[in-house]
């Protein structure tokens, strides 16, 4: 990997303007890089990461940051932590179907080179944030994280995914990126959505009550007063 693990952040501290009792040793803690974020929504076949709704394309911003804070605010091996990757659903990927899936959203859907992929050398994670929410990384140190693109839909490990006809169908952009405010989107109310709802279950397409449950109840967690944008198609 084409990455210089022997840096030393704490070389700029005499620079800072803060006073020396105050500085926190970066190299003691996490560091996330935006080199080569991608913010823009995508849809590719099995992958789509538009949102919902504009509420939920704001509410994710707000809580990625916040995630990222606090992960920053850590000791750089506190993540490690079997609590912390529990609660922060730190996850390294070691799927090889998975990890061609990554790379095809890098290269298919945000035009990545396959040079600069390889230079990942397959090593992905993922961070969860917002109701469930992913950001796809790839890590250049201990503490040094690369952040790389959103899975608000949770559609990489599209096997542990649900309502992924549905997630589809999801057209409103992230707000990370220009969105096009002339852009005409269907509008789902409430009623007709919980309507799709039921029809599916009387179609049979949940395994039992406990699935269909669940399934609501995450649409109540991103808010079912707001209406649900999808798109035309």
């Amino acid at each position: 990997m084409n990455f210089n693990r022997n840096f030393k952040l704490d070389k700029y501290e005499h620079k800072s303007p803060v006073k020396k009792s105050n500085i926190i040793k970066l190299d003691d803690h996490n560091l996330f890089s935006f080199s080569c974020f991608n913010g823009k929504s995508v849809r590719l076949k099995d992958f789509n990461n538009y949102y919902a709704n504009r509420s939920d394309a704001i509410k994710s911003i707000s809580d990625f940051f916040n995630t990222l804070t606090i992960i920053s605010n850590m000791k750089k091996n506190e993540i490690y932590s079997n609590d912390k990757k529990k609660e922060l659903h730190y996850n390294e990927f070691h799927d090889d179907k998975i990890i061609d899936v990554i790379e095809n959203i890098l290269f298919d859907g945000y035009g990545m080179s396959r040079n600069k992929i390889d230079d990942y050398e397959r090593t992905y994670f993922e961070i969860s944030f917002s109701n469930g929410k992913r950001v796809i990384g790839t890590k250049i140190y201990d503490n040094v994280f690369e952040l790389l693109f959103i899975d608000c839909n949770h559609m990489v490990c599209i096997d542990s995914s649900r309502m992924i006809k549905k997630k589809m169908k999801y057209n409103y952009p992230g707000l990370f990126a220009k969105i096009d405010n002339n852009e005409n989107y269907r509008e789902y109310e409430k009623d007709e959505l919980l309507k799709m709802l039921i029809m599916e279950a009387k179609n049979g397409e949940y395994n039992d009550i406990n699935e269909f449950v669940n399934v609501c109840e995450e649409l109540l967690n991103i808010n079912l007063e707001e209406k649900y944008y999808v798109s035309q198609i």
